[in-house]
This record gives C-alpha cells, structure tokens and sequence, in this order.
C-alpha cells in the first residue's frame, strides 16, 4: 500500500523574526521611513540652498526663501580661491587630505591582506595565538595609544611628518582589517 504523504504539523504560534519582518515591510513602516528620510535630509538640502546665496540674503531670509533671489557662486570662488583676507585656499586642503587619505587607506589594505592570507592559508608556529593577540588589538582605545604614540614619531625624528600620520594610521587600521 502507497502511503500518501505526511503533512508537517502547522505552527501554531508567530516567531519574532516573522513579526518583525511584517512590520518593517508593511505600507506604515515605509510611509514612517519616508517621512524619516525627508526630515533627515532637510538641513542638508538648507545648507546646500544656502551655499549658493548672497550673504545678505542669509542674514535677511531663511534658505526656503532662495528660489526667490538669485543664485550666485560667490561663496564658492571665495572659499577655492582664499578669500579677501589671504587666508589658505579651500582647494590645498583637499590637496593635502589626498597625500593623507590615500597611503593611509592603502597601506594598511595591502598589509592587512598580506597577514589575513597568511593566518587563513599557512600554518606557521602560534598561528593561533598571534591571530588572537591581533584580535585583542582592536580593543585598543585611540586616545590612549595616540600620545606615547606621537613622542615615538617625535622621538624617532618623524614627528609633523606624512609618515607619521600614515604609520599612525595603518597601525590602528591594521587589526580590524587582519580581522
């Protein structure tokens, strides 16, 4: 005799998993996100509207009022080229962040990969106990490390240097990236 199929037992009850999920997808939680997204992003677009207005208009008007004044780029010319008072143009700092952000970020990259193949594929002596001691790097607090940090660089002669951002950087980089 054929034997038909046994149906599994239906639960009876809703796990909190599904529940949440009903309740992020449904049409009130994206009306509620919207909403959010709009009152997130208001000051931003003020700010941005607000860049574009003459220095008067700002003092006189909020930025909602922009659309009936003219917009100009002066704040902007003024900002790249220095200013009237010769202050240092908008245009070196970003400059100056790229000779940063770049070594910083692929320094700390291309070690990290290096050590993350090495403790995923070669078994090497303390493999274990070095991955764990580079795990509890990551607890580390910046604040405490960063001064005995600055008067090694100071010390070693490389104190206001790029090297000593750079190395500063791709030491606290390091552990989570190996991670």
């Amino acid at each position: 005799a054929v034997q038909a199929p046994s149906k599994a037992p239906e639960k009876k009850g809703k796990s909190a998993a599904g529940n949440a999920a009903r309740a992020v997808t449904s049409p009130w939680a994206s009306v509620f996100a919207i909403i959010m997204a709009l009152a997130w992003t208001t000051p931003t677009l003020g700010l941005f509207v607000t860049s574009f207005r003459k220095q008067e208009d700002i003092n006189t008007s909020g930025w909602w009022t922009a659309f009936s004044t003219p917009f100009t780029l002066d704040n902007y010319v003024t900002a790249f080229s220095g200013g009237s008072d010769n202050s240092s143009p908008l245009s070196s700092f970003f400059v100056n962040s790229i000779v940063i952000a770049l070594p910083a970020v692929f320094l700390p990259l291309l070690l990290a990969a290096l050590a993350a193949y090495a403790f995923a594929w070669i078994d090497f002596p303390f493999r274990n106990a070095l991955f764990v001691g580079v795990f509890a790097l990551q607890i580390v607090p910046l604040q405490i490390a960063l001064l005995p940090l600055a008067t090694f660089f100071k010390d070693a002669g490389l104190g206001g240097s790029f090297w000593s951002l750079w190395l500063s950087h791709s030491a606290f980089a390091l552990p989570l990236a190996v991670y």
